[in-house]
């Protein structure tokens, strides 16, 4: 369980790498691991509400995981981009875009 949090919390890092960068970037090193790790990541995302719902139930639990003074920030972050976040992504894959398309143009797949 603790995982699948620490994972979400990884796919809202994603969030802000896709706000910041909205063209394609070089990635790094755009390895295995971190193509892997993204398309991972972005279904754990997508898979956490229902295709098509109005009203999208925020997990703030991973926040629980940081200190005391940094659990209010995350708390609102997360309240703020899941539901957007995950509508994003579901509504790429309703287009026929794959993770791995997602992933690429975040720069971690190439």
């Amino acid at each position: 369980m603790k995982q699948r949090y620490v994972m979400l919390a990884a796919a809202l890092g994603l969030l802000l790498t896709w706000a910041m960068v909205p063209t394609k970037v070089q990635a790094q090193d755009g390895g295995f691991m971190e193509c892997s790790a993204c398309q991972i990541i972005l279904d754990l995302s997508a898979s956490s509400a229902p295709v098509g719902a109005t009203n999208i139930e925020v997990d703030t639990k991973p926040c629980a995981l940081l200190t005391a003074g940094d659990q209010k920030a995350c708390t609102q972050f997360f309240t703020a981009y899941s539901p957007k976040f995950i509508r994003a992504i579901q509504e790429r894959r309703a287009k026929g875009e794959s993770y791995h398309q997602m992933c690429a143009r975040m720069g971690y797949c190439q």
